[in-house]
């Protein structure tokens, strides 16, 4: 199964309250249409074209993340923005900030991992 059917419905989850209808309606797509984009049933699923992306785009998903698994779930537009403040009563990070916050993650790894070499 591909993983952007399973990203789309925790983007659903967490912003539409689980509501494929309120989400398609948000979007401007027909139910029928969102169903087949989150379902669990490999016979029906169906990816969205680049038209119906931009839509997902202009309501704050990160399309980059649908389908790569990569980077924050909002997109780096006013209504991502807008979408994460509204969920989380913050603003949303920078891309520095992410870029740091990772760099740090990735040095505290290592640095436990050198620690462990070095005890050993």
């Amino acid at each position: 199964m591909n993983d952007s059917f399973s990203r789309l419905r925790e983007f659903i989850r967490v912003c539409f309250k689980d509501s494929i209808p309120e989400f398609a309606k948000t979007v401007g797509i027909k139910y029928q249409q969102a169903e087949r984009y989150c379902t669990d049933n490999p016979d029906r699923q169906t990816m969205p074209g680049g038209e119906v992306l931009m839509k997902f785009a202009q309501v704050g998903l990160n399309v980059h993340w649908l389908l790569t698994g990569e980077g924050a779930m909002f997109a780096a537009n006013e209504a991502g923005t807008r979408l994460y403040r509204t969920l989380t009563g913050k603003d949303m990070p920078s891309t520095v900030d992410v870029l740091e916050a990772d760099v740090r993650e990735n040095i505290k790894k290592k640095l436990t991992e050198l620690q462990s070499l070095l005890s050993d």
